[in-house]
């Protein structure tokens, strides 16, 4: 969750709760508030207007009942809650737009739907636009809007006014009517020609050709600084339909890009997700790893190593994983033959992290197998706007790569890895990806880590774009600022730089899942996002001049361009390695990250390439200053003789 969502909850206690409001639940024939008496008494901020007066079914009992956000799942639902309340907005003043993901049956659909037809009903001149996946779900949608207001007070609402157009709400405020309207995102041109001032998008992944429909419909969006845009789903395989555009927005919303907020709730928060376990039962190997890593204390970055001193065993308790919902995803296993057969299914409709949700059979080309283990490991979430991470320091001795991945046309970003090598193991050290990095900046980034990294090789595409990064460095290697650039071709027809053709695509592909399967150890969690639903893109993605040529038009069997960069560089720095000698691993040296007391204390005597360059250069001054001293010694004591001679 971003950092703007992890505050809200300290402002919540400041909002008055509904009885503070002079408001009555009972028709007693008195007229209906104006807008401006109902945004007096709160009724505009949906964590007070939805808990007073909306009405929703049970899903545990199928009753109609009062709204409680803690009913279910306390943590989407005030998430939803406090975006339509507080509208954030950004350093443009314009307001943000909320992705919010969760696991199936939370009520992410019915909060939204709720929340957009609040404001429509509290402020007049509103249009509001609620797009389903398909026609049956937007009337779905619908009806939980008309239910939500069974047993509102009339005078708490405007009057509707009739309408032809099937599954549209129209309200008749004094100063102008505002509507809400339920579509389907399968409709013909559903994007274009609106410009709501609320709007919901809901399961994205499973809206037909959701890219085209995002083109369309962005630019009535992007230059309204009131608009509300809330987008929510569950992940979904990666054989939907847009799961891959809605998978690249996610990975967006989490590092803070553009305008989006970003929420993802665990299925450990919903307390549906719960079923009774017997004392008797015995833990298998994936629910103790699941517990290391979520339960009370556990290792993922999500839980922090707190609630160490709470039990497992606690129905009810959303905080963490609980053995109540190991009893729930055991009934999924035994109950359903999909989840049974490939069990990474579950995670997918019952997400634990925003990361591992999206590995599933045939939705890239690296088998699932492969990158079980990595997504077993805690991996290392970006901060918004990071653009370098680095993970591993340099080790002394240490043989260490850096690979390169320029950036293209667009929305291509540039980035590269830095592989620490050694005989048995392969370290993902460092990676950097940035969008708008310009070539000189790129290669002087590049430049500065090589030095660090003892004097890393550094393999750089030389394909179109990659050619200035490659000429730079090709300079600095001249100059001495690097020392070792990756040559593909040697002799007399050397060219440096590595050529991407369909032949040195494949070899570094297979390069990547050799590696994965053995050596190779992720730190990154945006890499092994984006390896997740890598599907070979140096070959399938369009070009850049076709993108130019044809925007918005694929050819068949290509692909559009999405942020695979640092997969790509991952490939070619295992096709790298290849090419460096390396040693075995020390005994100094952490297997998983570093250990600054441990590695200071072992790596006593040894310095990296950085460390001896320094000391080599203060041995040369020292040199310089003491042969210098000696000839000024030497100077001054000949004018002393010389004085003693003349007296």
């Amino acid at each position: 969750m971003s950092k703007v969502l992890a505050r809200h909850r300290k402002r919540l206690d400041a909002v008055p709760s509904p009885s503070t409001f002079n408001t009555s639940l009972k028709d007693d024939g008195r007229p209906a508030y104006s807008t401006a008496q109902r945004r007096e008494a709160g009724l505009l901020d949906a964590r007070v207007a939805l808990p007073l007066q909306a009405t929703v079914v049970d899903q545990r009992t199928g009753k109609r009942i009062p709204y409680d956000p803690d009913a279910i799942c306390p943590k989407l639902h005030h998430d939803m809650l406090w975006y339509f309340g507080e509208a954030p907005r950004d350093q443009d003043n314009m307001m943000r737009w909320l992705l919010a993901v969760g696991p199936r049956q939370c009520g992410k659909s019915l909060a939204s739907s709720l929340c957009v037809d609040n404001i429509c009903a509290q402020l007049e001149g509103q249009t509001g636009l609620i797009i389903a996946d398909h026609d049956n779900r937007a009337k779905t949608l619908f009806r939980y809007i008309a239910l939500s207001h069974q047993n509102r007070p009339r005078r708490l609402m405007p009057t509707t006014v009739p309408v032809r157009e099937s599954n549209q709400i129209t309200y008749d405020h004094e100063g102008g009517v505002s509507m809400v309207r339920c579509l389907s995102g399968q409709a013909p041109n559903v994007g274009i020609g609106r410009s709501p001032d609320v709007c919901q998008i809901s399961e994205v992944p499973f809206i037909p050709g959701f890219s085209d429909f995002w083109y369309g419909f962005y630019p009535a969006m992007v230059n309204r600084a009131n608009s509300y845009l809330v987008m929510e789903s569950t992940p979904a395989p990666m054989t939907e339909p847009s799961t891959e555009t809605f998978k690249n927005l996610v990975s967006d919303a989490r590092k803070g890009y553009g305008r989006w907020l970003f929420s993802f709730t665990a299925f450990y928060e919903s307390r549906l997700n719960e079923r009774r376990w017997d004392m008797s039962w015995t833990l298998d190997t994936e629910e103790i790893r699941l517990l290391e890593l979520f339960g009370p204390g556990g290792k993922h970055p999500q839980i922090g190593g707190k609630y160490g001193s709470e039990s497992a065993n606690a129905p009810g308790d959303v905080r963490f994983l609980t053995y109540q919902n190991l009893a729930f995803r055991r009934m999924a296993l035994r109950e359903v033959d999909a989840i049974r057969r490939w069990p990474e299914l579950f995670l997918v409709f019952y997400p634990t992290d925003p990361v591992s949700c999206w590995a599933v059979k045939g939705g890239g080309v690296i088998p699932s197998d492969v990158l079980a283990k990595h997504q077993k490991r805690i991996v290392i979430p970006w901060a918004p706007h990071d653009t370098y991470k680095v993970f591993r320091k340099p080790q002394p001795g240490g043989k260490y790569v850096i690979s390169v991945d320029p950036a293209g046309y667009g929305h291509d970003h540039a980035a590269f890895q830095v592989l620490e090598v050694w005989r048995d193991r392969i370290y993902q050290a460092a990676v950097f990806a940035c969008p708008n990095v310009t070539p000189n900046d790129f290669a002087d980034k590049i430049i500065e880590i090589a030095a660090e990294y003892n004097q890393a090789l550094v393999g750089v595409e030389r394909n179109g774009v990659g050619l200035a990064v490659l000429a730079l460095l090709e300079r600095a290697l001249e100059r001495g600022q690097i020392q070792n650039l990756y040559y593909d071709k040697r002799g007399v027809r050397a060219k440096p730089g590595w050529h991407a053709s369909k032949t040195s695509i494949e070899e570094s592909l297979g390069a990547l899942i050799d590696e994965l399967r053995e050596r190779l150890w992720l730190f990154d969690s945006e890499t092994l996002d984006q390896l997740v639903d890598y599907r070979n893109d140096k070959l399938v993605k369009m070009s850049d001049a076709r993108e130019i040529l044809n925007p918005g038009n694929v050819g068949r069997g290509r692909r559009t361009k999405g942020h695979y960069d640092r997969a790509s560089a991952l490939a070619l720095g295992c096709l790298l390695v290849r090419d460096i000698p390396v040693a075995k691993r020390p005994a100094y040296v952490s297997e998983e990250s570093d250990e600054p007391e441990k590695v200071a204390e072992m790596t006593t005597g040894r310095l990296t390439w950085k460390e001896r360059e320094e000391l080599r250069k203060k041995r040369d001054r020292d040199k310089e200053y003491r042969k210098a001293l000696a000839k000024r010694t030497k100077r001054n004591l000949n004018r002393r003789r010389q004085a003693k001679r003349h007296r």
